[in-house]
């Protein structure tokens, strides 16, 4: 699939101290969300492909609570970063590789699960990754992913301070918004089903903003979990 070389220039200079993000309020939610939603349905050792891994954070904490991991980026600067948190943790259920992703094909059938975080939107052809991602789901496993969600007001109102530059935000590079119900009918066409759904992330008012970004019209991401019908 094709990508934007400047995009993966620009995370790969921010891989150092990327992982710091997570202590934000804001971020550290989007951690539990990711890890909340996944053991919900799907107890350890599963094994999980964590796509567009950046740093290492959400890899690193289901390797903590028992899950066999995979994580792949294509910024070199985020694998690195990664590799260091896991020598660092000792896990040895987690490995972090860096990929081309104009070329890498996940294994067919092959994990429980796929999480992907914030990912999607930065691709150009954002449905050819969507569906190489369900290939690699096995029968019955699921995906978590997240994307920018049309229905935010706070979501477009942060698009139009990013355009005339008054906000300096990563979503300059994102190349959409999501209607939910575009993705669950794409998603359907996958044969995935049992969709549930959650608002989140608004970059200010610490733990009251995380309350209020579960308002559809609020939380400028929205994460998607379903599962591959049996």
């Amino acid at each position: 699939m094709q990508t934007d070389n400047i995009c993966q220039s620009h995370f790969d200079k921010k891989a150092n101290g990327w992982s710091l993000l997570y202590k934000k309020h804001s971020f550290h939610d989007r951690l539990n969300l990711f890890t909340d939603n996944l053991t919900e349905v799907l107890k350890p050792p599963a094994r999980i492909l964590d796509y567009g891994c950046g740093s290492g954070v959400i890899s690193l904490r289901l390797a903590e609570l028992g899950f066999d991991v995979v994580g792949v980026d294509a910024a070199k600067g985020m694998i690195t970063e990664a590799n260091k948190a896991r020598v660092q943790s000792g896990y040895k259920n987690v490995k972090f590789t860096l990929i081309n992703p104009d070329t890498f094909i996940p294994d067919h059938s092959t994990y429980d699960a796929v999480i992907c975080s914030s990912v999607i939107e930065y691709v150009v052809n954002d449905e050819e990754l969507l569906a190489l991602l369900c290939q690699s789901i096995k029968q019955g496993g699921y995906i978590l992913f997240s994307v920018p969600h049309k229905s935010s007001i706070i979501g477009l109102i942060e698009d139009v301070l990013v355009y005339v530059g008054l906000r300096k935000s990563d979503i300059i590079f994102s190349k959409r918004r999501y209607k939910l119900h575009y993705i669950v009918k794409f998603l359907s066409g996958l044969s995935l089903n049992s969709f549930k759904h959650v608002y989140f992330e608004l970059p200010m008012l610490g733990k009251f903003g995380v309350f209020c970004s579960r308002y559809k019209y609020i939380g400028v991401m929205v994460l998607i979990r379903s599962q591959k019908v049996i």
